[in-house]
């Protein structure tokens, strides 16, 4: 089966049978044969499609997950045209199921690889909830409502109109703070460096302490977080010209450091 790795690469993955001693892991199996009871519909929407999850290592197997009409049934084996397909250790599986550790940053980090759809991946992480161990046992516990993808901090107040198009990614990353919402960064202390390349080449830092944001000129000692982008690729994905987690995806800027910070910026500016 085709892949594709973070860098772009594609490469052959032998699809695996159940196990390497032909058993299957009890909890893996009810993961996946539980993930219709974590199905989101309200991300789902209107979404047809078939994803294939071919999970490798002792006690792995083939499942896929059909999902059509606003619902999903899960299956054992292999779909028969599946639209997306994950290959993944079964361990590596478990814990971004259980949200142990975050899809995005696992797959970035080449802990799995995926082929197919490209929309699919952009909504994976939202499409089933994280799963417990209650959860598993307990089909009639209280589930969290479906997140609709809107952030609070952008419902209680509108952002400055600024218009992106007249500014060079200079002044895009130091408007970032006229921005900026405290709430959502709570009592976050951290350093996000722009490593800067392509037609605008420079080296910014965003300072966040105690519910403010400064920019500042250069680099900073520790960043938690750095960004390396062209500048005309940042200036896109700042206009919405392009969707920033497809350009990560597609290779177009990388990053370093603690990802979930990364997962909060369009929390914390606005």
């Amino acid at each position: 089966v085709p892949v594709a790795s973070a860098n772009g690469a594609v490469r052959q993955i032998e699809q695996s049978q159940p196990g390497g001693n032909g058993h299957v892991d009890p909890e893996l199996d009810m993961i996946m044969m539980g993930m219709p009871t974590n199905f989101n519909l309200e991300v789902a929407g209107d979404l047809d499609t078939t994803i294939q999850y071919t999970l490798t290592g002792e006690g792995g197997g083939t499942y896929h997950m059909r999902i059509k009409d606003g619902k999903c049934t899960a299956h054992r084996g292999p779909a028969v045209n599946a639209d997306f397909s994950i290959n993944s250790p079964v361990e590596v599986w478990k814990a971004v199921s259980k949200g142990e550790i975050p899809g995005p940053q696992a797959y970035i980090d080449g802990k799995y690889q995926w082929s197919g759809d490209m929309n699919i991946i952009m909504i994976l992480d939202d499409l089933f909830d994280k799963f417990t161990l209650d959860d598993l046992f307990d089909k009639t516990a209280d589930r969290k409502p479906p997140t609709n993808n809107i952030r609070p901090s952008k419902i209680k107040e509108e952002a400055p109109m600024i218009d992106k198009s007249t500014l060079n990614c200079h002044d895009i990353i130091a408007g970032m703070p006229e921005v900026f919402d405290a709430e959502a960064a709570g009592e976050l202390t951290a350093d996000i460096q722009f490593d800067v390349s392509g037609k605008e080449p420079g080296s910014y830092n965003l300072h966040i302490e105690k519910g403010t944001c400064s920019f500042l000129e250069g680099e900073a000692d520790s960043p938690s977080l750095t960004i390396h982008t062209p500048s005309e690729v940042w200036l896109a994905v700042s206009r919405g010209e392009i969707d920033g987690q497809a350009a990560l995806m597609q290779g177009k800027y990388t990053v370093d450091g603690d990802f979930n910070l990364l997962l909060k910026l369009n929390e914390m500016f606005l």
